[in-house]
């Protein structure tokens, strides 16, 4: 099967002829060069070329020729022929939008015409490729269409794990500095999940990742959440069916009538984690909003709406090294569903940890308080106390 690749336009020298193998069934896109970051990688098909050295033919009398031989797979799923001049600069292209088997038409000359390429086409190659590294081409428009070499489908000669991304050209997005981005991550089974701050990735410079800081929180997030700072974060570590699930919940007895709920204070009993802080250790708890942004600032009382009216959640009676009391002061007009309207802040001698406060309102049908019998309960799962999340309140 011959191929004539056919130009009137005298500046092109030399024709590649680009064989496309396969489509790449997951990716969605690929950013060429000189795409802001800001944007997201413009989408379409991407292909990826036969394996191999740059395929190409000098031009005489206008046209190149190629000749292509059915071998253990005749198949071709697209056909790409870009010109360049004698500086290696793309000026015309044809992309053959068909397929073919190459033993279907043996004996046959196909002819394609070169266009003008213009600024819609895109073709590029890594910065220090050799003459025989094959070209990108991203066709850009209201579809878009990126055919490439499969081990380096970017063309920036990044590959392997020194790419941040391998359908971005040259990578490059540092840390932000000005608006940290949160993220969790726990080393190992026996480590704490920490909160820390996204690092940047540069193609073959730094990788991105999440560097620690010093708070911890249950091992949980590190399964439910990408962002703490997120409510959803809190809601879902703080509903999480897993057993052990470190958490502070608090069952809060309602008095009155439909319409005219509230709590009581009478019999609170404080929350013991003195054992986890230790003897030497020391704890100063506070409340935040489940949605609070970092770093970890604790405030000593927590306003939350329920839906239902408000309530009033206060830190008091601290006793060394870590037993508080944890009162709740609600006025609602009926029983609000299962939330997570904050979380607890224990500051130990130099990590914090946050978890999630689970509150259940109930109704007691008591017209007036009666001490325990209607005072709020907050406990944590002793079972949760397995979780490394607490070898921070010594650290």
């Amino acid at each position: 099967m011959a191929i004539e690749v056919q130009t009137s336009d005298p500046s092109i020298a030399r024709v590649e002829l680009v064989l496309v193998q396969s489509a790449c069934a997951t990716c969605t896109g690929d950013a060429p060069p000189g795409w802001p970051l800001s944007m997201p990688a413009p989408a379409g098909p991407v292909y990826y070329q036969v394996p191999g050295d740059r395929f190409t033919a000098n031009v005489d009398g206008g046209v190149a020729g190629f000749t292509l031989e059915p071998g253990s797979d005749d198949y071709l799923l697209r056909l790409v022929a870009i010109g360049f001049d004698r500086q290696g600069t793309a000026k015309g292209i044809v992309f053959v939008d068909r397929d073919f088997h190459i033993k279907q038409h043996l004996g046959e000359v196909v002819q394609l015409e070169l266009a003008a390429r213009d600024d819609s086409v895109i073709v590029w190659r890594a910065p220090s490729a050799p003459d025989t590294a094959q070209s990108c081409v991203a066709v850009l428009g209201a579809t878009n269409d990126f055919v490439v070499p499969p081990d380096d489908p970017d063309c920036d000669g990044v590959t392997g794990a020194a790419e941040c991304d391998a359908f971005w050209y040259e990578y490059a997005k540092p840390a932000n500095t000005t608006v940290p981005q949160y993220c969790v991550e726990q080393p190992s089974a026996d480590q704490p999940c920490m909160i820390g701050t996204e690092t940047g990735c540069v193609d073959g410079v730094s990788q991105a990742g999440c560097a620690p800081g010093n708070v911890c929180v249950p091992a949980r997030a590190c399964i439910d959440c990408t962002d703490p700072s997120l409510v959803e974060c809190a809601n879902h570590v703080g509903t999480d069916p897993a057993p052990g699930v470190a958490r502070v919940h608090c069952v809060v007895p309602l008095v009155g009538a439909v319409g005219n709920y509230a709590s009581c204070t009478a019999g609170t009993a404080p929350i013991n984690l003195d054992a986890q802080f230790g003897s030497n250790g020391s704890c100063s708890p506070g409340l935040l909003p489940a949605n609070a942004p970092l770093p970890v600032m604790p405030v000593p009382s927590l306003a939350t709406d329920t839906g239902q009216g408000p309530a009033t959640f206060l830190v008091s009676a601290l006793v060394p090294s870590c037993q508080f009391t944890l009162l709740v002061m609600a006025s609602v007009s009926a029983v609000p569903p299962r939330s997570v309207p904050g979380l607890v802040v224990l500051h130990g001698p130099t990590h914090t940890i946050v978890m999630p406060l689970v509150v259940d309102y109930t109704s007691t049908g008591a017209t007036a308080c009666a001490g325990v019998a209607t005072a709020p309960t907050c406990t944590v799962d002793t079972s949760s106390f397995t979780d490394p999340m607490w070898s921070c309140a010594v650290h």
